[in-house]
């Protein structure tokens, strides 16, 4: 999400770093962004519209959600584990 503030995501880069395409990855996202006209896809990047960067910190919120649930679930389950009195 960090390229976001570049208003692109290589998708190169992404694959070689995650070992995936972005675009596959968050493909229902990316198809409600794209059909609102707030991100554009093409065959090296995804790009945000004009429009779209008005949204751009919600757009990243939304592709870093899965990651930030797992963390607070993991969070939540060590918590309880640890403060369990049974």
């Amino acid at each position: 999400t960090r390229n976001l503030a570049k208003m692109r995501i290589d998708r190169a880069a992404y694959a070689t770093w995650f070992g995936s395409d972005v675009v596959e990855d968050f493909s229902e996202v990316f198809d409600v962004l794209t059909f609102a006209g707030l991100t554009s896809l093409s065959a090296g990047s995804v790009d945000l519209t004009p429009r779209g960067m008005f949204f751009a910190d919600s757009i990243a919120g939304l592709l870093a959600s899965k990651r930030v649930s797992a963390l607070r679930g993991d969070r939540n389950a060590s918590s309880a584990q640890r403060h369990h009195m049974g």
